[in-house]
């Protein structure tokens, strides 16, 4: 992918949904966000200038046949200017056809039930591995009003926590590639059956009211080898299922 974007431009993301709406432009609802599938890249810069994204060795990304293409494209204007017109686009590449590919896919831990308090406040989600992963990148996400995020991979086999993540928050980081950790194709993370994914968030909520789900978030993402095109999965409060 190629993405660009005007001044204020901070990050713009590829989504799908399998419930195509109407097309237009509007802002975004915390409802249909949750309803929204990660689609190939994203890309952030806050100039009039572009960013370029490639799956390294033979990844590519597969999109559903009648799945709707969803562009969500964020902007901070926090100067003195004020901004009347922005734009985003992104170019989305097909992979040759000629070369044989993988899919990559992402494996997700979450809690859609996620309610943060005014105050201080931390919140743990927690989630049992289903099935063999292959992670060859993660990253752990939230939103503005996170402080602090801690992840645990414990695995069956061993019983010991392994620090994945402990991380003090930034607003900016919520769509930085920067701070994911990635591995060799050769050599992926492993996430098997029985294996215990933890993950902690710190916040400190001054807006006032109750901040749910899609306006902050508490997950981590491992970008997977989806060998054996498994497909998108998602932990949403312990329970498992597509994505």
């Amino acid at each position: 992918t190629e993405s660009f974007q005007s001044e204020t431009g901070h990050h713009v993301v590829v989504y799908y949904t399998l419930n195509p709406a109407t097309p237009d432009t509007h802002v975004c609802g915390n409802a249909e966000m949750a309803d929204f599938r990660y689609g190939v890249a994203d890309g952030a810069n806050s100039t009039a200038d572009s960013t370029y994204i490639s799956f390294p060795g033979n990844l590519a990304a597969k999109l559903p046949a009648g799945a709707q293409l969803v562009v969500n494209h964020h902007y901070l204007n926090a100067g003195m200017t004020a901004v009347p017109q922005a734009q985003s686009a992104i170019n989305l590449y097909y992979a040759d056809p000629s070369t044989p590919h993988t899919a990559t896919n992402v494996m997700v831990v979450s809690d859609s039930t996620l309610s943060v308090p005014v105050g201080a406040s931390t919140y743990a989600v927690d989630c049992t591995i289903d099935q063999a992963y292959s992670g060859w990148m993660q990253i752990p996400h939230m939103h503005s009003i996170g402080q602090h995020i801690t992840i645990t991979d414990t695995p069956a086999a061993t019983g010991v926590p392994q620090q994945l993540f402990n991380l003090d928050w930034q607003p900016n980081y919520a769509f930085d590639p920067t701070i994911a950790t990635k591995e060799a194709l050769s050599s992926p993370m492993m996430f098997l059956p029985g294996d215990k994914i933890h993950i902690e968030c710190d916040y400190m909520n001054n807006s006032g009211a109750v901040a749910t789900f899609g306006t902050e978030m508490c997950l981590f993402v491992a970008f997977t080898i989806d060998t054996n095109n498994v497909g998108g999965r998602i932990c949403d409060r312990g329970q498992w299922g597509g994505l």
